[in-house]
């Protein structure tokens, strides 16, 4: 690494151009997630995506639950509270407000799904997932007032919670320069349907 020349020890894989896979191939899906990190970070992207290197994973170290596991928590629970509203009615529209056994369901939900990484041990140290928890559910009664306030000012309702393309689902193509394209493949958390159209 010394020398003045550049080879594959310095990151020039130009020998190796053949041999690299082939992002736009037909048996290749990607997720706009794992796109944004190829953009901000091609090392990363190279080491976790295509050499499949993955962090050792100590939650016991954890003091506090890390965010991820934060935010994993109260996707799941509205996951599982949005769909739970498909079959139970759908989601309210306009300026109509989240009834009380809504909110209570919610907060049922989030409890089970925080019971659930507690068992796993994600959550830290037991005397600060109290708090933590605590707050969690706090900001999940939070989202609902936020979604009725949205609501009441556009006149929006979901129509869909975590649509998924892509895997088992036919995958979004995205046609690139040179007669080239890349199929996407993921989840959209929500749509919602308003007077001037779909909401992503």
């Amino acid at each position: 690494r010394s020398s003045s020349r550049f080879t594959r020890f310095d990151g020039n894989l130009s020998s190796y151009a053949g041999s690299l896979p082939d992002l736009t191939s037909e048996d290749r899906q990607h997720s706009p997630t794992s796109l944004e990190q190829w953009v901000s970070c091609p090392h990363a992207y190279f080491v976790q995506r295509m050499l499949y290197v993955r962090p050792v994973e100590e939650p016991e170290a954890e003091l506090s639950i890390t965010p991820m596991e934060r935010g994993n928590l109260m996707h799941y629970a509205l996951d599982r509270f949005f769909h739970w509203l498909e079959d139970n009615g759908g989601s309210p529209s306009g300026s109509t407000p989240w009834t009380a056994s809504q909110r209570d369901r919610l907060q049922t939900i989030a409890s089970s799904v925080a019971d659930e990484l507690e068992a796993l041990g994600v959550t830290g140290h037991p005397t600060l997932w109290v708090r933590d928890r605590e707050l969690i559910l706090k900001d999940l009664g939070l989202f609902l007032d936020d979604d009725e306030k949205v609501r009441a000012v556009t006149g929006r309702q979901q129509i869909h919670a975590e649509l998924r393309f892509g895997g088992s689902q036919p995958p979004v193509a995205v046609t690139l320069r040179g007669d080239r394209t890349m199929r996407l493949t993921g989840s959209i958390d929500r749509i919602d349907e308003s007077p001037t159209g779909l909401v992503v």
